[in-house]
């Protein structure tokens, strides 16, 4: 399913002439994956970043720190708002 959702966001994103980046959002798609395809994905998601927006919402954070993020707490977040 990630991949097909990255794949459809890089075909939006070509289409049109006044095409951009389109923004994926993603709750936690790795949560359920063994060491193996956590591997995969990060390489895939680190790839797709080159043409995409990709916004990974997340409880653990380090499965994702290969792709060297941008990290927000949003519960730090909402502390000052």
């Amino acid at each position: 399913m990630l991949a097909i959702r990255l794949a459809f966001g890089e075909l939006l994103a070509t289409r049109g002439k006044n095409s951009e980046p389109q923004l994926i959002v993603l709750d936690d798609p790795l949560v359920n994956a063994d060491p193996y395809r956590q591997k995969r994905a990060c390489e895939l998601l680190k790839r797709s970043a080159e043409k995409l927006q990709i916004l990974i919402l997340t409880a653990r954070p380090e499965d994702y720190r290969s792709l060297a993020p941008k990290e927000y707490d949003l519960a730090e977040m909402r502390a000052f708002s």
